[in-house]
């Protein structure tokens, strides 16, 4: 408790305007504090089967959206960004050992056993949508998994399992090659031959993420589904972190002739300068007539400020007017053209053409 004052009195110490520093001393010993309090008689009703969990889920959204507005509120205030920071470490050391992170995906999302957030266990519980948790911890699944950006992931990988289903009908190909970036668990792939999809086309998928265990699990997930999977299939994984491909000329050679380059799940991960030499990188791998689709969030419509606040787990926010202008900066403008589709209002697919 002394460090979290210490650091509280260190993050007034940096702000200025006395205003300021009056509200937001009073969002860590009123707001913080109230919600702390809620949490723990929310847990405590459970515990001893004095509320239902489904009345018990009602009162803890309520309470995690009040104090997620009150957080927004002090966003607005504070202008800076090194003690925005300041205050929303300061805010999940006063909640870490709360019943807040009693909910295993909470705790794993803050933890990021992988090193990095969202990975493909992560991504697998979130398309599972079953709470894996006992108690309040239930709840915290739940409010995760009816998370508008959460919901949007679900829509995501099945707007990309369409995709590839018509991209691979409509071609006149008879072998296809499809690059995936950032594969994690190939969930939409896999559900795509377990949907009955057939085809006598040779497709060649390659799969690369810098996570070993990812392509460990999605190898295991294609043997045991082999059955359902075509014999003209092939997969190909690559170990291998995405910033180091456009900065070697061995991975150009070892990836071009690609007719459809996909990533769904890391643009939003992605600086603008990498994100566009990645972009040029798939260009220039890409066979013309071949497509290159890019999922991102919307920042117009969702502000990610439960994965913010609680699991230090954030996005580089962009619109489409920002995509197209790292498009613009990168490629040349006469070889391609550009379309949006939209999958939630949350997030929404960037497909290139190469003419």
């Amino acid at each position: 408790m002394n460090k979290n004052i210490q650091q509280i009195n260190e993050i007034l110490a940096m702000i200025r305007k006395n205003e300021i520093k009056k509200i937001t001393l009073d969002f860590f010993k009123k707001d913080v504090k109230m919600f702390l309090q809620k949490s723990i008689k929310l847990d405590q009703k459970i515990e001893t089967n004095r509320m239902v969990l489904s009345e018990a889920e009602k009162e803890y959204f309520t309470d995690i959206n009040e104090i997620l507005q009150k957080a927004e509120e002090l966003e607005k205030v504070i202008d800076q960004r090194l003690i925005m920071q300041k205050v929303k470490n300061a805010f999940r050391m006063l909640l870490i050992d709360s019943p807040m992170y009693k909910s295993l995906m909470v705790r794993r999302a803050i933890e990021k056993p992988h090193g990095y957030p969202g990975d493909y266990q992560m991504i697998e519980l979130f398309y599972d949508n079953q709470p894996i948790s006992k108690g309040i911890g239930f709840c915290g699944d739940k409010y995760i998994l009816n998370e508008n950006y959460v919901r949007a992931v679900r829509k995501r990988k099945d707007c990309m399992k369409k995709i590839l289903s018509d991209f691979i009908k409509n071609s006149r190909l008879s072998s296809i090659k499809i690059l995936n970036i950032g594969c994690g668990s190939c969930r939409e792939i896999k559900e795509l031959f377990l949907s009955g999809f057939m085809t006598n086309k040779k497709l060649f998928f390659t799969l690369i993420d810098q996570d070993e265990d990812a392509l460990l699990f999605s190898n295991d997930t294609f043997k045991h589904i082999s059955k359902y999977i075509p014999k003209s299939v092939e997969f190909n994984f690559i170990k291998e972190n995405v910033l180091n491909l456009f900065k070697s000329k061995g991975h150009k050679d070892i990836l071009k002739g690609q007719n459809m380059i996909y990533s769904i799940g890391l643009a939003d991960y992605l600086p603008n300068i990498y994100l566009g030499r990645l972009i040029k990188f798939c260009f220039e791998i890409l066979e013309p007539k071949g497509k290159l689709i890019i999922a991102h969030k919307n920042i117009k419509e969702y502000k990610a400020l439960a994965p913010d606040w609680f699991c230090d787990w954030s996005f580089f926010p962009r619109n489409r007017r920002n995509l197209i202008d790292i498009v613009n900066t990168y490629l040349d403008n006469t070889n391609h053209d550009m379309k949006f589709m939209e999958n939630s209002k949350y997030i929404f697919f960037m497909i290139i053409n190469k003419l």
